[in-house]
Formats: C-alpha cells, sequence, structure tokens
C-alpha cells in the first residue's frame, strides 16, 4: 500500500495529445477535452485506464474536484463510462473507459482492444499475464 501512494505522490513528466476527433469536437469545454483526451491516452497505452483523480489532477494541472466534476460530466454526456470494482465493501479500482464510437476514433486509429469491453488485450499485456 505504501508504494501505491508513493506512486501517487510523482511528479508525471509526459504530455497530453489531443486527437483532432476531440480537439474539433463542438459541445465540449477544453477541459473535459484534456481530461477524455488524456484518459483516452492511458487507455490507449495498455487497454485500461484506472489511473486516480489525485494523478489525473497532477499530471494536467487541474484539481482533484475539478478532475471529478469533469470525469462526471464526460460520463452523464456518454463520452466516458465508468467501471467500479470493490473490495469487500471498499472501492478497489475505478476504470475510466473511453467511447471511441463516440470520438469516432477507428479501429486502425487504435492499437489495442479494449479490455474492459471483451475481446483481447494488447500483445505486450498478454505477454505479461503469461
Amino acid at each position: 500500500m505504501m508504494s501505491q501512494q508513493k506512486n501517487e505522490l510523482e511528479p508525471v513528466k509526459i504530455g497530453v495529445f489531443i486527437p483532432h476527433e476531440v480537439l474539433q469536437r463542438e459541445g465540449l469545454t477544453d477541459r473535459e477535452k484534456i481530461v477524455l483526451s488524456a484518459v483516452y491516452q492511458l487507455y490507449k497505452r495498455s487497454g485500461e485506464c484506472y489511473a486516480s483523480n489525485p494523478h489525473l489532477g497532477r499530471w494536467l494541472g487541474i484539481s482533484s474536484k475539478e478532475i471529478s466534476e469533469t470525469v462526471s460530466n464526460l460520463t452523464k454526456k456518454n463520452w466516458l463510462k465508468r467501471r467500479i470494482v470493490y473490495k469487500g465493501k471498499e472501492v478497489d479500482k475505478r476504470y475510466l473507459i473511453p467511447n471511441l464510437r463516440r470520438m469516432d476514433i477507428k479501429k486502425k486509429q487504435y492499437r489495442g482492444t479494449p479490455r474492459m469491453g471483451g475481446g483481447y488485450p494488447p500483445k505486450e499485456v498478454r505477454e505479461r499475464e503469461a
């Protein structure tokens, strides 16, 4: 548990790429575009995104409360899905799943298959699990 907290406090040293499908989208605020792109970037990398609000907040320079509100708004607008895994009565992990259809992301552009959506995880994830 202590190592997880240590990782949560380390600064994030990568930028966020905003796909043109998100950048040019009307009906999303700038903050929603940034958060959605960050979630998509993490999701694209490994087939899942379970970053916490504090982690996303440090990465993007936004407070945890604003991240929470933005994630809720994106969920209500059907841009994100949340999947919560419980350990007993406590939340173990929260997965954020971008709606690739709504984002108009074609399969050719996406190198992995969404883990939470059924199907196979990316090859490097399958190799780690074997």
